[in-house]
């Protein structure tokens, strides 16, 4: 998968949205190999978090990708989406530093 969704899909030119507020619990996920490239979602997500990217496999047709630091977590896309390709998961986190371990 492209390591850096911000700079590496097309993205609408009349972006204009703040950034998000609150971290959302539940962030939207293209599954790659059932997304067509039909854009539906892209043209539905209020804050044009969803990029269309070139296939990761190597295929012909380009398909959408989320970019999680940007999604709200509406489940627009989820809705809209004609080929059941998006689904919600839970937002990833950074994972918690191990406090050090203490040394006798």
């Amino acid at each position: 998968m492209v390591q850096d969704l911000k700079t590496a899909g097309r993205r609408p030119e009349h972006r204009t949205h703040a950034p998000r507020k609150k971290i959302p619990p539940t962030v939207a996920l293209v599954e790659t190999n059932q997304c067509s490239g039909c854009e539906v979602c892209i043209a539905f997500c209020p804050v044009d978090c969803i990029l269309l990217l070139p296939d990761p496999e190597g295929g012909v047709n380009p398909v959408c990708a989320v970019v999680e630091e940007e999604c709200i977590g509406c489940k627009i896309c989820v809705n809209e989406c004609p080929w059941e390709a998006i689904e919600m998961v839970p937002h990833r986190t950074e994972p918690e530093k191990a406090p050090p371990e203490e040394t006798s």
